[in-house]
């Protein structure tokens, strides 16, 4: 399930609120807290070169999961 979570959330443009909504309505068995740490824990939000807007990126170790399953 992080593995599927990390993927929603790679370089999503939505507004954190929106987005943990989003998140909780797949994922109605985990609270909207433990979503909101999940983010906290696992993502940045941040405008990078070719972004139009801030996005939520992928901290580096859990990009290496990412790409780990990409292989």
């Amino acid at each position: 399930m992080k593995f599927e979570i990390l993927v929603l959330v790679y370089r999503s443009l939505e507004a954190k609120g929106n987005l943990l909504e989003e998140l909780y309505v797949k994922y109605p068995d985990l609270s909207k807290k433990t979503l909101e740490r999940f983010l906290k824990e696992n993502t940045l939000k941040e405008k990078r070169e070719g972004d139009p807007v801030a996005a939520y990126h992928l901290l580096p170790e859990q990009m290496a999961l990412l790409d780990a399953q990409d292989q």
